[in-house]
């Protein structure tokens, strides 16, 4: 599978984009998929929209499940870095499990 989050962002609240991203993440998971992730054209990734997919995903599948689902394209090291950290962050915060 793969997805453009410039695309999912596009018209929507961070909170909604996020939701929507949740739902695609949960759908490759169910399908035992990997997802590619093109960053081209995503300037930021709010907190707000990482919460409602990254934490959702996290908090059902776990860590390890949402990291062998997930590969990315067009992604700068920012970008690497701010969502290593947010995964980091909230499995921590929230003591969820590997």
């Amino acid at each position: 599978m793969q997805i453009s989050l410039n695309e999912i962002l596009k018209g929507k609240t961070y909170p909604e984009a996020g939701t929507a991203f949740f739902n695609v993440l949960q759908q490759a998971i169910n399908a035992n998929q990997k997802l590619k992730i093109d960053m081209e054209g995503v300037d930021s990734i709010p907190t707000m929209f990482m919460t409602n997919s990254f934490g959702r995903i996290m908090d059902e599948y776990g860590v390890k499940k949402l990291k062998e689902t997930m590969m990315f394209s067009h992604i700068s090291k920012a970008q690497i870095e701010r969502i290593g950290k947010y995964l980091t962050d909230y499995a921590e915060v929230y003591n969820v499990a590997e």
